[in-house]
């Protein structure tokens, strides 16, 4: 009967902790919400006064599901020449400021107004501050037409149109889904590197193994390295490589591994 009571109260004890985790996950997610919803609209309102469209509320969503060759960073994700713009308007720090809201916000809004200014189109100006501003500058209507940012910004309007906040919710998991991906992009990268490294150098290995001759000398008495260099037309230096030999002494009998190239 003791056991059973110490058991219940065990239950009742976990139920309790999973209780109030529950209730702490709740709180938490419930101010990440409001954090999110808040956010949404300081930046709705930043885009009215700026006169700039609504759909770029929405931008930050569409660019954290690219994968991008630069190393781009941030809600904005900002490229690292747009790193250097928000330090140079920022206090002085070690901090990467792409990843703060406020400053990337700031000089993300202002570039693309810059883009526009440049541009003369809001359609090129988002081009280009997703692709390069040569991206925007080359862009036809068709091109415009078929710009995957363009219309991955244009469906995520009209799926979190009555729900921005979701949206922005959703771009932190979108980030670190993207870092994994671009690490696994990078090994791949460098494995492929690594493959065609080794590839070349067994094509220049044979190469080389095609053309040269091996034969290991026996020094006879009077001989020297830079006597048997001339008579085998390689170099003293590459003897003593292909020997390890520290110095210029050989000795009678001793065993030389020689390689000439074949004539």
């Amino acid at each position: 009967m003791l056991r059973k009571s110490k058991n219940l109260a065990n239950i009742f004890h976990k139920s309790a902790l999973i209780g109030l985790l529950m209730a702490v996950a709740a709180s938490c997610f419930a101010q990440e919400a409001a954090r999110f919803e808040a956010f949404a609209d300081s930046l709705r309102t930043e885009l009215q006064e700026r006169d700039m469209p609504a759909r770029i509320l929405f931008l930050p969503y569409v660019l954290s599901g690219r994968v991008f060759e630069d190393e781009r960073a941030g809600l904005w994700s900002l490229s690292a020449v747009d790193a250097v713009r928000v330090s140079a308007l920022a206090p002085a720090t070690e901090e990467d400021l792409r990843q703060d809201e406020g400053f990337s916000t700031f000089v993300a809004l202002r570039r693309l107004e810059e883009l526009h200014g440049l541009l003369g189109s809001w359609d090129k100006a988002i081009l280009a501050f997703a692709e390069g501003p040569a991206a925007g500058v080359a862009a036809d209507a068709d091109a415009l037409a078929g710009a995957p940012v363009l219309q991955a910004l244009a469906e995520a309007e009209a799926r979190f149109a009555d729900r921005p906040a979701d949206a922005f919710a959703a771009i932190p998991g979108r980030l670190a889904r993207r870092d994994r991906e671009r690490e696994t992009l990078r090994a791949a990268e460098a494995a492929a590197r690594t493959a065609r490294v080794d590839s070349l150098r067994k094509k220049s290995a044979a190469a080389v193994a095609a053309t040269t001759s091996t034969r290991v000398y026996k020094v006879k008495r009077g001989d020297t390295l830079g006597a048997i260099a001339i008579r085998y037309h390689v170099r003293v230096s590459d003897l003593k490589k292909w020997n390890n030999l520290r110095g210029d002494m050989i000795r009678e009998g001793q065993k030389l591994v020689i390689h000439s190239k074949l004539r």
